[in-house]
């Protein structure tokens, strides 16, 4: 039978499931613009010594290691967090009072949390006696104060101790570089655009993801983030009919 052409063009949503890990399901990376997988093979191959000009006898070429690549183009706090192995915290809103910093002229001081914006900081001498004026001594910035040092600025001795009250925001905070490599497993929930949207299934059953190579912070476009991950042997899957490494399944 002649084979019949089957075209392809993914789209789909990639899900992660730390592996082993029963109290949460596998969650969605968001909008991804790319996932590809690369296969290297380590190859040994065998000259031909008895006639001139050499060419080969045989090969044994064995997978040295299959590298996924993933784009997000969500900068979810859980696609950071996977990408800089780090520990994420939900910081709820609440106030803040007394908070100690230094000042120096013409210096930024960035507040522990990010502020309510609706509700303006109060900044005091360290005896709290003295409540400094925004404009004048100091600038809100978006995370913090710059404190000032032009004509009418009253908090203009170097190494002041000052004190911050302000309002906490709801947010998110990621302790990067902190976590050891986990093992995940990954599914790519998608579907064939060039065959009226058919649908197409992968199943990575273990993997690990690398740190990511880029963060691009200051940019004129969307921002992205890049990741890797390495599909690794899983023992724990030992039907002879099965790989241990990965399932790809589509509909006909």
């Amino acid at each position: 039978m002649a084979q019949i052409n089957k075209s392809y063009m993914g789209k789909g949503t990639i899900y992660v499931k730390e592996k082993g890990q029963s109290l949460t399901g596998a969650i969605s990376l968001g909008n991804c613009s790319q996932l590809d997988l690369a296969f290297n093979e380590n190859k040994l191959e065998q000259k031909d010594y008895q006639d001139a000009g050499g060419a080969t006898i045989n090969t044994v070429a064995n997978v040295e290691s299959v590298v996924a690549t993933v784009t997000a183009l969500s900068l979810h706090p859980d696609n950071v967090k996977l990408a800089l192995r780090g520990v994420l915290a939900v910081n709820a809103s609440g106030a803040v009072t007394d908070e100690p910093a230094v000042a120096y002229p013409d210096g930024y001081i960035a507040f522990d949390s990010l502020y309510d914006k609706s509700v303006p900081p109060v900044v005091t001498d360290q005896t709290g006696s003295t409540t400094y004026v925004e404009g004048r001594d100091y600038e809100l910035k978006n995370a913090g104060i710059l404190i000032l040092s032009g004509s009418g600025a009253t908090l203009t001795t170097p190494n002041t101790a000052i004190k911050l009250s302000y309002t906490k925001a709801n947010s998110t905070t990621i302790e990067g570089l902190m976590e050891a490599t986990k093992d995940y497993e990954v599914y790519f929930d998608g579907l064939n655009e060039a065959e009226s949207g058919k649908a197409v299934s992968i199943v990575m059953h273990k993997v690990k993801f690398n740190y990511t190579q880029a963060l691009a912070i200051i940019s004129d476009d969307f921002g992205s983030l890049p990741m890797t991950f390495d599909i690794l042997k899983d023992d724990s899957i030992t039907s002879a009919s099965k790989s241990k490494f990965l399932k790809i399944s589509q509909i006909d």
